[in-house]
């Protein structure tokens, strides 16, 4: 699995339980009810990773934000908020080249961490 695909997976994850309200917006048994032809059949579909390694994922995007805060606001604006690297270029006042260039630097470095 590429990195962009457990990253995707992961924001996926914390979005399903990512609450106003603090609570989960599914129960753990409902995340794995799947509606015939959602996953398998859609081209980018994106596979769920387990708890144990969303766990892992989450830590490790954790000691990116407190190393490189600036690589973590963009991974998770990227990741959790969905927006292309021009729109996170716009908000954050950089040029999209420079976002592009430390998402992926946060990738590899988040790939590294995970590897070890």
């Amino acid at each position: 699995m590429a990195i962009q695909d457990i990253l995707a997976a992961w924001a996926k994850g914390k979005a399903m339980n990512a609450a106003e309200n603090g609570y989960p917006t599914k129960t753990p048994f409902a995340r794995y009810l799947v509606a015939p032809g959602d996953m398998a059949d859609k081209a980018g579909a994106v596979l769920p990773i387990s708890d144990e390694r969303h766990i892992i994922v989450d830590g490790v995007v954790s000691k990116l934000g407190q190393r490189k805060p600036a690589h973590y606001e963009i991974v998770c604006l990227h990741y959790l908020s969905r927006l292309s690297d021009r729109r996170i270029a716009k908000s954050i006042g950089i040029g999209p080249t420079s976002v592009r260039g430390m998402r992926e630097n946060a990738e590899y470095w988040i790939e590294a961490k995970l590897d070890t």
